[in-house]
């Protein structure tokens, strides 16, 4: 039970129930066996393709939920620039021998390799 996002309804809220209901045996091989969470923080800038000032658009792009972005793909005129190298945030252990992942606030620290505003942050994960 996967999704795009890794952190909202996908393998460790399924991996945690199956845990909490002691459904998983010791011996059980889960698929993938771990994950771990990437960010970047980056500047996201309109580009309307004319020489106009288009700041006040900027609040247009935001929203407090998760949007999934493809950045292999066009940004509907929108340039995404990355400010950090990419940090590992979190990582997570699916075995049945690890423990229930629980909530946690953790602080990430990305140093500015560019300069520029960082309005966004974006996410992926690999699962090793």
């Amino acid at each position: 039970n996967f999704d795009w996002s890794l952190l909202a309804e996908g393998i460790i809220t399924s991996v945690n129930n199956l845990k909490n209901e002691e459904l998983l045996r010791p011996a059980t091989t889960v698929l993938p066996a771990a994950a771990r969470v990437w960010a970047m923080a980056v500047q996201v800038l309109p580009n309307t393709g004319v020489p106009i000032d288009s700041s006040p658009m900027e609040s247009l792009f935001w929203s407090p939920t998760l949007r999934k972005v493809q950045l292999d793909e066009p940004h509907y005129r929108r340039i995404v620039r990355p400010l950090t190298n990419p940090t590992v945030a979190f990582s997570f252990d699916f075995r049945p021998s690890s423990p229930v992942i629980k909530p946690e606030r953790t602080v990430v620290e990305m140093p500015v390799v560019e300069d520029g505003r960082a309005n966004a942050i974006i996410f992926w994960f690999e699962m090793p």
